[in-house]
């Protein structure tokens, strides 16, 4: 039984990964911060991470307003 401090393992490679897309309301430094640390990670200096900026997105906006 697992206790509620133990988080699950997966074996992941990191091929599979495409890349990592963070939360549009991730503070900016934490942002670089977390880019910094990824691509510290061995293989992942190539990894394509980025924050995502659909909120900021026009054409989302507009879909949104109309709700």
């Amino acid at each position: 039984m697992r206790t509620k401090n133990e988080f699950p393992n997966y074996n992941i490679k990191i091929d599979w990964i495409n890349g990592v897309i963070l939360s549009p309301w991730m503070p900016k430094p934490l942002v670089a911060s977390v880019k910094t640390t990824l691509k510290s990670i061995k293989g992942c200096k190539n990894l394509r991470v980025y924050q995502t900026g659909l909120i900021d997105n026009i054409a989302w906006k507009k879909i949104a307003d109309r709700f």
